[in-house]
């Protein structure tokens, strides 16, 4: 017998079986979709990854910020929104805030040295690795916590086997790769969440709360949520941490850039609320709807245009929006799970969720809550294999883009089909819904 074999049978069935579904998810199906599908390989995760090896990125953040930032350091009278969003119909939809960074990496970059854009991508690239790393951690940590090894610890060949499995797995998830290839800062808020969501399930609930108010900074909706779940469940050392990042960083980007710019942002997120994106890669309630009712363009991406406002869109969109953050907040929750790292990642996902905007990229939050709730969901046996393979569909759902759905687009009612992620991110919510309302082992909520 060849050692090859030898090798394979001694790995345990749950390794096996995570391997072979990684193959099939990251290889076997990306094939599927060229032959089958005619699907571009440029399109499927293996043109993500060439260019996420190259370090080709986009910039589909950074030309936005870089022109926000270019106007308000002119120190021009008229509010930086009013001019760039309105007036220029240049989508810059990001706070202050997020300038921040770029200003204080302008004086490393000269005409002879580092660009601001080749700083940004380094640091983004950077983030996908951190998100690597820590996705492998919080899955480590899931496995020690399911006590899948307990009575028969891993072999050396066993666990490097896991590892390399649980990278590949990791680096073939699309939203998280897609954010660095598209030149998004959501790869910096990707990896702000998986240590944030590592330092919470290790019981450091402030440093936790300092990487989430950082994250809030960029993207505006996790702090009023956060804010009211870790006061809701009296997490204060996380709360206090978490307003007190996102006061310091406001205060500086107030000092910075003025009050009229910040008060003027405030119309650009009536603006987008009221209207959202038709676009097909907003897997959002507001996405689905305006698709649905054939609002605004659905193949193409209109950089100056949003689709027109249309009253059950904006309608539904806000119902939709109220309903996450309800049952985010006020849903079924055991004793034993309330302000546990279930309801942390409950929160997580209904913040995006709620979103009137959700782009397939910013669901790469999604990695490190799938790492750290598998090896758990192996070893229960009810009712967790049923929700293990309710998890599996979810994670192929979120994990792959499927171009063929907008074939979809022009068909009534089936195009439903193109909001995939959405559907697959609602299956991972639900599930930690119905794992945070039973009462059974669990990990042990860290307190702050």
């Amino acid at each position: 017998m060849s050692a090859k074999p030898r090798f394979w049978k001694a790995l345990t069935p749950f390794t096996r079986r995570l391997t072979i579904f990684a193959l099939l998810n990251g290889v076997a199906l990306q094939l599927a979709l060229m032959l089958v599908f005619l699907t571009p390989w440029q399109l499927t995760i293996f043109g993500e990854l060439r260019d996420f090896v190259t370090a080709e990125q986009g910039e589909d953040s950074w030309g936005p910020m870089n022109r926000a930032l270019a106007y308000v350091l002119d120190d021009p009278d008229r509010p930086v929104y009013d001019e760039i969003f309105f007036e220029q119909q240049r989508k810059f939809q990001y706070p202050p805030m997020t300038l921040l960074p770029l200003r204080a990496l302008r004086p490393a970059t000269s005409p002879d040295g580092f660009t601001l854009l080749g700083l940004l991508n380094a640091i983004s690239w950077l983030s996908v690795l951190v998100t690597v790393a820590f996705t492998k951690m919080l899955f480590d940590l899931g496995v020690e916590r399911s006590g899948m090894d307990r009575d028969h610890p891993p072999s050396t060949g066993e666990r490097i086997a896991r590892g390399v499995v649980v990278v590949f797995l990791a680096l073939t998830f699309y939203p998280m790769i897609k954010a660095y290839t598209q030149g998004q800062i959501q790869a910096w808020i990707n990896a702000l969440f998986a240590v944030a969501l590592w330092l919470w399930a290790t019981g450091r609930p402030r440093a936790a709360g300092a990487l989430v108010g950082g994250a809030s900074l960029i993207k505006p909706q996790y702090g009023p949520v956060f804010l009211a779940w870790g006061a809701l469940r009296r997490r204060w050392g996380f709360t206090t941490a978490l307003a007190a990042i996102a006061l310091l960083g406001t205060t500086a980007s107030l000092a910075l850039f003025g009050l009229a710019d910040h008060v003027n942002y405030v119309d650009v997120l009536r603006f987008i609320s009221e209207r959202g994106e038709s676009y097909y890669p907003n897997h959002s309630v507001n996405g689905l709807m305006n698709r649905l009712l054939f609002n605004g363009d659905n193949l193409g991406w209109k950089g100056r245009l949003f689709p027109p406002f249309h009253p059950w869109v904006y309608t539904l969109t806000l119902a939709s929006s109220a309903v996450f953050i309800l049952v985010g907040l006020m849903g079924r929750t055991s004793s034993r799970e309330k302000g546990g790292v279930v309801d942390f990642c409950v929160i997580a996902v209904t913040s995006t969720l709620a979103s009137p905007v959700a782009w397939e990229h910013h669901y790469g939050i999604l990695l490190p809550i799938f790492a750290y709730f598998l090896p758990g969901l192996w070893v229960e046996r009810s009712p967790g294999r049923r929700t293990l393979s309710w998890v599996v569909l979810a994670y192929v759902l979120c994990s792959n883009f499927f171009a063929a759905s907008t074939a979809l687009a022009p068909i009534p009612v089936a195009n439903v089909g193109q909001s995939y992620l959405f559907f697959g991110a609602l299956m991972v919510w639900l599930a930690l819904l119905a794992l945070r309302g039973r009462d059974s082992k669990g990990v042990p909520s860290p307190k702050g």
